[in-house]
């Protein structure tokens, strides 16, 4: 145990001195996180630094303790297959993380390297093959390979999401690095409890420059890398036996980034937009929009260091309904306080209910039955008034499908309303029209309309959709012409209001 607390501390030394150097390097090479007064918010450049400086801290302090603990170094060299692939897969993803940060790189491309990453470290023994839950033992079978490759790429990507305020991600990651390597230490796992207070320690060292106000960077480099070790590490410290994972630990450590990966999968999907687009819905934006910055911070790490001590408890006392009953809790707490997921869960809801409803209906819809859904995710500008228009000339123009999407990171707003007629048309005679909303010299949405083509001559359709949006884009400019336009409290619809119905007759909407 003294072991494992010099090697944090000296993690933690090691980092303070290095962030500094590095970032000079990284300003040097134009590897620097510029402000775009869209997504990224922040006022100053900075550089993304914090990465590759924990990177650095974490390898020689663990080769530096292993070289001074002959102890130390045989448990290396009992699983030394396992911690070089660990080392190549951690390096492997630092690079790409890097390019991405430097050059920026498609989501697909980004995708690769992490898919590269995680089968380095599967190749060196990382495998799931089993699976241990309140006392039941699954045996995974042919699914050993793929469900661990997305336990790896899931933890990445969560931590990759979470980065999204000054000090979080390396709060998270100092959290449940801590508590893995305490895990590791009293599970007989040595080796892994060294690597994971390094880890600890090199980011607590890197958040002297990040938090609360940042002049460095974790960059995708260092948030991907916490994700991976993390990952990694919670994994090998949780084995009962050869392949044999005691499941209830590492998903109740990661139980706040996959509970935001998975609400942001939700809200993208089911508003029809791409799961690689980025919004400002996640679980530390609306923190921070009702707390601020620094009290968003304290209450992720709360709710972190809730599922780190749930975790410990439930190995120490063999007692894994403990994990999984914390974990839900901290879940069950966002929601019904609508801080964060009400909103994911009310569209997961009515969209299976109105699948439900669908499959079961006996009613033949007519032409004037429509669809409609309407979600607010983030801000109260009134939105809902433009989509009235909309809907209102749905009819009159012959309509088959009406969208409005706003995704305005500046803005702090998102809505999504989708508007569809329940008769079927033919794809091949139907016309199209897509018009971007544009705000701060920025796209931060879209109106998409399809409709069938009537016996009117095309100038004549063509004519009456052009009046409709000169009233829209006259409504548009007063909404989109700055941030700063004071919001108005909306009518109809609150932050977190959600509403999807089914097929329904007309006059019977209600919003």
């Amino acid at each position: 145990m003294i072991l494992v607390g010099l090697t944090f501390c000296a993690a933690c030394v090691l980092s303070l001195m290095l962030v500094p150097l590095v970032a000079r390097r990284c300003r040097a090479y134009g590897l620097v996180d510029h402000p775009d007064g869209h997504r990224k918010l922040h006022t100053q450049p900075a550089a993304l630094a914090g990465g590759i400086a924990s990177f650095i801290a974490v390898v020689l302090v663990v080769v530096a303790a292993a070289a001074l603990n002959p102890q130390l170094a045989r448990a290396f060299e009992r699983e030394s297959l396992f911690h070089v692939g660990l080392a190549t897969s951690a390096l492997v993803l630092l690079l790409t993380g890097v390019v991405d940060d430097l050059v920026g790189l498609r989501g697909r491309q980004k995708l690769a390297g992490q898919i590269l990453s995680a089968s380095i470290l599967m190749a060196s023994g990382l495998m799931i093959s089993r699976v241990q839950l309140l006392g039941h033992v699954l045996d995974l079978g042919l699914l050993s390979a793929p469900l661990t490759l997305l336990w790896l790429l899931g933890a990445i990507n969560a931590v990759n999401l979470l980065d999204g305020i000054n000090g979080l991600a390396a709060t998270l990651g100092i959290t449940s690095a801590g508590a893995l390597a305490l895990m590791s230490q009293f599970g007989g796992h040595p080796a892994e409890a060294v690597i994971a207070a390094a880890l600890a320690g090199s980011l607590l060292g890197f958040l002297r420059y990040n938090f609360p106000k940042a002049t460095v960077f974790l960059g995708d480099a260092g948030s991907m890398l916490i994700g991976l070790m993390v990952g990694a590490l919670s994994v090998q410290s949780s084995l009962k036996g050869p392949g044999t994972v005691l499941l209830a630990t590492p998903v109740c450590l990661m139980a706040i980034p996959f509970f935001d990966s998975a609400a942001a999968i939700v809200r993208r999907k089911l508003t029809g937009r791409s799961i690689f687009s980025t919004d400002r819905a996640h679980l530390h934006h609306c923190l921070t929009d009702r707390f601020g910055n620094l009290a968003a911070v304290g209450v992720v790490a709360v709710g972190c260091g809730i599922s780190a001590v749930a975790a410990l408890s439930s190995l120490w006392w063999q007692k894994e309904l403990l994990a999984v009953m914390s974990a839900v809790a901290v879940i069950v707490f966002f929601i019904s306080t609508r801080i964060f997921g009400y909103s994911e869960l009310r569209l997961l809801t009515t969209r299976l209910q109105s699948l439900a409803s669908s499959m079961v209906s006996a009613r033949r819809a007519t032409p004037r039955d429509v669809k409609q859904s309407i979600v607010r995710l983030q801000g109260t500008r009134e939105w809902n008034l433009l989509w009235a228009m909309l809907t209102e000339a749905a009819g009159e123009l012959s309509l088959q499908h009406v969208e409005l999407d706003v995704n305005a990171p500046s803005l702090r707003e998102g809505y999504h309303a989708k508007w569809e007629s329940a008769t079927r048309i033919a794809d091949e005679k139907l016309w199209r029209f897509e018009m971007p909303l544009i705000a701060v010299g920025h796209r931060v949405g879209h109106i998409r309309i399809s409709a069938a083509r009537t016996s009117s001559a095309a100038s004549t359709e063509v004519g009456r959709l052009h009046d409709l949006l000169d009233e829209l884009e006259d409504r548009l400019a007063r909404m989109l012409r700055d941030a700063a336009m004071p919001a108005v409290a909306p009518a109809a619809l609150n932050h977190d209001d959600v509403v999807e119905s089914a097929v329904i007759a007309p006059g019977a909407l209600s919003h």
